[in-house]
């Protein structure tokens, strides 16, 4: 793993468990756990309901510089909503960072918001 690596989910044992060293195992929280066969190795598949909840991130002082790496892939069809991907702790305007699939451009629109005490712009 990487020096600063905060935590690695490979899904690889079909858990949510943190692969770095650092502990932040995360638990599903909603939906069915499930996970498949990916671009490289397991995945974790998501319902629509499903999330996982990662505690060891709870009132993370994120910085003001961090890199997210990630595969995501979303099924057919569009049903004209947000589907968010990954957070940290909470949906657009109400958490520190989000990634997410926008409902523009049929449904392939993808984007990030980034919440700071000195920024009222998240998107």
């Amino acid at each position: 793993m990487l020096p600063n690596m905060e935590a690695y989910y490979s899904f690889d044992d079909d858990t949510p468990n943190d692969s770095s060293g650092n502990g932040r195992d995360g638990v599903w929280i909603e939906g069915t756990e499930t996970y498949v066969d990916g671009m490289f190795g397991r995945a974790a598949a998501f319902d629509g309901l499903s999330s996982i909840y990662v505690a060891g991130f709870e009132n993370f002082v994120w910085g003001d510089q961090f890199t997210l790496s990630m595969w995501f892939w979303r099924g057919p069809g569009c049903d004209n909503k947000y589907v968010g991907i990954v957070n940290g702790g909470g949906y657009h305007d109400t958490g520190s960072w989000e990634v997410r699939m926008g409902r523009e451009v049929s449904c392939t629109g993808l984007g990030g918001g980034v919440n700071t005490g000195s920024s009222a712009q998240t998107w």
